[in-house]
């Protein structure tokens, strides 16, 4: 994984630091602004701090980006030595998307989709197919906002497609 990535977890840690982190995403979420003098501005940092954080607003989204594939790496690794069924994988993909929803959000806002490709590369390897599935399923999920809900029904529908795909003999899982 990438530097940026893993420094970017340890400072997540920090609990301030994620808070105004946080605010960053959801400004722009709500304002679609890319402009260094806005965030700092409307987060209340200085442009200083936000440098000593990020190489620049255009580095938020590849920091955050390597960021939750360390976090996925880890979540997969605490699982590794289990046999999953294909049901309880997705089930821990979607927990995993639901526990980061802020940053995911963030994702779908800017069309960053290599997050999910690379996720679904890591569980179930190169298929394409399958991940272009996967990858409409999650966008249309996260356009309703990744709603919990909703879960059980986004569930059932990435094992299908899972399922699908191994009966064809297209997915290494």
């Amino acid at each position: 994984m990438d530097a940026g990535g893993v420094q970017l977890e340890r400072k997540l840690l920090d609990r301030r630091f994620r808070e105004k982190e946080i605010e960053i995403i959801r400004l722009f979420l709500t304002e679609g602004t890319w402009e260094t003098a806005i965030f700092v501005r409307r987060v209340g940092v200085s442009r200083a701090t936000f440098y000593r954080h990020h190489q620049g607003v255009g580095r938020i989204v590849p920091d955050y980006r390597e960021m939750v594939m360390v976090r996925f790496e880890r979540m997969l690794e605490r699982v590794s030595g289990e046999k999953l069924a294909i049901r309880d994988l997705c089930l821990r993909f979607l927990t995993f998307i639901l526990q980061n929803r802020e940053i995911f959000r963030m994702f779908l806002a800017v069309s960053e989709y290599e997050v999910y490709i690379l996720m679904f590369r890591r569980i179930w390897g190169e298929e394409r197919i399958l991940m272009a599935e996967l990858v409409v399923l999650i966008e249309d999920w996260g356009k309703r906002g990744f709603l919990e809900v909703e879960i059980d029904e986004i569930l059932g529908k990435m094992v299908k497609i899972v399922r699908g795909r191994l009966a064809l003999g297209g997915c290494k899982c």
